[in-house]
Parts: structure tokens; sequence; C-alpha cells
């Protein structure tokens, strides 16, 4: 999550963190808002939320802050500022689990503005095996064929130019030759996987999802060891 001052060059980041939980008890993952760049002369709150990963609140895993804020004088230009979130030990053997604080707002001045506009911050690897997975279900896709990739769009504009509103696009490549009810079912198929990914976002009224099945044209497709999609 960036921050971009005004006038100004300066940013306001989260680091990350990690615990051994233990087998009961509690344990404190421990992140650092920092603050760098510029002097920002201002004081300023920098608001934060958790979210669910792998870790969850309806699994115990840890003690859930639906809002919390820091707060900044603005009078240094590398300052910090502590988010302590409280994890739940556990004798139930498990992976490795992760969870996320993100960074949701800044008050207190107008020459902070929020550069990041997805409150969520979702395993994206995760995500593209879900919707391979998903995919495969289909019958309509043979494993060695499914490619994916996720990317930023750092430059865009959605509706009004608002810069608190944002998307995310899937668009899935098929060779041309399904009929419009598997083309639509597959859309159906995977878009849950991705409004279950951005939940906090699709909260605000201000994230766009969609996907798209583009047909690709048999006859002056070419590629070289796989078979066909």
């Amino acid at each position: 999550m960036t921050v971009s001052l005004t006038d100004l060059q300066a940013t306001v980041s989260i680091d990350d963190d990690s615990v051994s939980e233990g087998d009961a008890g509690t344990a404190d993952l421990g992140f650092t808002i920092s603050l760098t760049g510029d002097v920002v002369n201002v004081p300023f709150d920098v608001g934060y939320a958790t979210a669910d990963d792998s870790a969850t609140t309806v699994g115990n895993d840890y003690v859930a802050i639906p809002s919390g804020t820091a707060s900044f004088t603005g009078t240094s230009a590398s300052a910090t500022a502590p988010v302590n979130v409280t994890v739940n030990g556990d004798e139930t053997v498990e992976l490795d689990e992760t969870l996320f604080v993100n960074l949701t707002s800044v008050t207190g001045t107008n020459d902070v503005i929020l550069v990041d506009n997805l409150l969520d911050a979702p395993d994206l690897h995760g995500l593209l095996n879900r919707i391979h997975a998903r995919l495969l279900e289909s019958g309509e896709f043979a494993p060695e064929n499914l490619k994916s990739r996720a990317y930023e769009a750092s430059d865009h504009c959605v509706g009004d130019g608002d810069p608190d509103r944002g998307f995310v696009a899937l668009a899935v490549h098929i060779l041309a030759g399904r009929d419009d009810a598997t083309r639509a079912a597959l859309a159906e198929s995977v878009l849950p996987l991705l409004t279950d990914a951005f939940p906090a976002s699709l909260a605000t009224g201000k994230l766009d999802v969609s996907v798209r099945i583009v047909d690709m044209h048999r006859e002056s497709y070419r590629k070289h060891g796989m078979t066909d999609l």
C-alpha cells in the first residue's frame, strides 16, 4: 500500500511479520507502518484493518481488528507506528497460515491520498491455482494447457475518474468452437472465486469484478509443445 503526498515525495507502507502460534495461549504478530520521504508538516492518521486469508477469525486463528488507527505527527520523514495482531495458539496440526493487515484510509490532511485502491491483498498465486482447478472441473481443458498471469494496471481510469474506483478483470482465452452455454458456464464458475478474493474492496461499492471468455481464432493459432486448448 503506497500513499502519495501532493507536492511532496513520501510513502507510507506496512511490513510483514511472522510468529509461531504455539499450542496454547496467544502470540503477537508485530507489524510496522512506516512513513518515508519528505516531512509532511501536518499530523495525519492512517486507518488499517485485518482480513482473513488462510488464517480466519471463524477458525479462531487470530483476533480481528475491524478498524484501527495509527497516528503520525507529520514532523518526521521516517516515522513508524506499530500494529499488533493477537494470534491464538492451538494443538491442531496445520500448515503455515497467513492473514492481512490492509491500510484503508488517510485522514487529517488533503495532501495525502491512497494510491492503491484495493483494500484486499489476496494470495494471487493461490487464486490462480483455484481458477485453474475450477476450469479443469469443467472438463474443457487439459492441465498442461492452462497458463495464467496476474498484473497490476498502474495507469487506469474507471467511470468518473474517482481514484478510489478499481477493477479486477479476468480474461479466459480459449480456442473458438464452444457454444454460448459453455462459455457462460465457464464465466459463472470462476466469478465467485474473484468475488471471494476481494470482499473488503467490493463492500465499498467502488470495485468492479468481471470475467470475459475470449474466443481465439483456431485456424491461425500456433504453438509448440502442448496439445490444443
